[in-house]
């Protein structure tokens, strides 16, 4: 079923948020500037903010000041995708972080007090390599144009691996559901792609226990969320883009509970001239928890410009009767220093130590902007 998101049925745009007597959030500044557009931007364990994009390098900022620590620039290529491996049985201030490559993987050690940082080229034999994904202690989850891979005994400092192809299919974009079931997402104009979502059960030797298609995912990591909803519950949120005729621009809503055996009763809302590029649940550090509203970022391509929206998701007992509703747009002061986002928005990101969303944008530009402000919001639920 599809559920077309049209703000001109939504109710909140008669009143004041509309005429910017309500800011959500404001443009506090711009800490970073790659050369050519920027794919994503995370935070790792310590709090630190690393971005990277089509410029090769990777630039890493304090998470205090979100003035720039490093600027990597050991990469032929660009670093498609980090991965930054969390292990409990190691102090905070060494953090290990998997950078994926075309055709290399790189291990970033980081000395977060030292400020110092080493690293290590791991070559992967004609293996592509697009996103990883940790399923165990050193054993990792790989996919690229060459199919997708199961990788045993990787570490930096081990000479050999093992490598075990799973599939043909090049997927692009992925997330973790728990330790055993992990989600993937192709789209057919990639070489050896397909419309499809996956999920691949680690336990039971890569066996596909759900598999949803005919949906033409965006080519990018940031494109796939999982969402709380309660305690037990989550959702999967994800981005779907129209890059041929008979595709449409969207929001897919999937049940990842596979023991529900429910799919989504309203699973499709299509987003029009909005195309949907990244995903970020809001958090409440006062509540020290996420609450029901989230923003998309992406491109409206009859604006040509970059957009950031404010959704809700409308919770229910049963996670197949989860909803979405678009709230509003996320509106910022044009002046002299801020023209408005030219290049679709790309990654959002909310920082745990401080509430500040940082975004990242084809425009080559990091963007820290203030603690998202809800309580127009909160106060009238």
């Amino acid at each position: 079923m599809n559920n077309e998101i049209n703000s001109e049925n939504n109710s909140l745009l008669d009143n004041d948020i509309c005429n910017m007597k309500y800011k959500i959030l404001d443009l506090l500044a711009v800490i970073g500037n790659h050369k050519k557009e920027v794919e994503y931007v995370k935070e790792l364990s310590n709090g630190f903010i690393i971005s990277g994009g089509l410029d090769n390098n990777l630039i890493i900022y304090d998470n205090e000041t979100f003035k720039k620590i490093f600027e990597i620039k050991d990469f032929k290529d660009w670093p498609y995708n980090i991965y930054e491996i969390i292990n409990k049985e190691k102090d905070d201030k060494n953090l290990e972080i998997i950078v994926c490559c075309k055709k290399e993987i790189f291990f970033l050690l980081l000395d977060t007090e030292e400020l110092t940082f080493n690293i290590y080229k791991k070559s992967l034999n004609n293996i592509s390599i697009n996103i990883c994904l940790e399923m165990g202690k050193n054993t990792y989850i790989i996919s690229g144009e060459t199919g997708v891979y199961n990788l045993t005994n990787f570490m930096y400092n081990s000479e050999r691996f093992n490598s075990k192809k799973i599939s043909d299919t090049q997927f692009i974009g992925g997330i973790s559901i728990n330790n055993n079931i992990i989600v993937l997402t192709s789209n057919s104009i990639f070489p050896n792609g397909n419309d499809k979502l996956i999920f691949y059960n680690y336990n039971k030797k890569f066996f596909v226990s759900k598999k949803i298609e005919n949906y033409s995912f965006v080519l990018s990591q940031n494109g796939i969320i999982l969402m709380d909803l309660n305690e037990n519950n989550k959702i999967l949120i994800c981005a779907c883009k129209k890059y041929s005729s008979g595709r449409n621009n969207g929001i897919l809503l999937v049940n990842p509970q596979l023991e529900d055996y429910q799919e989504i009763i309203e699973p499709f809302y299509d987003t029009n001239k909005f195309e949907v590029y990244c995903f970020c649940q809001l958090y409440l550090s006062n509540k020290k928890s996420y609450n029901d509203y989230f923003l998309v970022g992406g491109f409206d391509s009859e604006l040509g410009e970059g957009v950031i929206k404010l959704y809700k998701l409308i919770r229910s007992e049963s996670v197949c009767n989860t909803k979405i509703e678009y709230i509003v747009d996320i509106v910022f002061e044009i002046n002299e220093k801020f023209e408005g986002f030219e290049r679709p928005i790309t990654s959002i990101i909310q920082s745990k130590k401080n509430g500040n969303i940082i975004v990242s944008s084809w425009d080559g530009k990091i963007y820290l902007l203030t603690t998202p402000n809800l309580d127009f919001f909160c106060n009238n639920n």
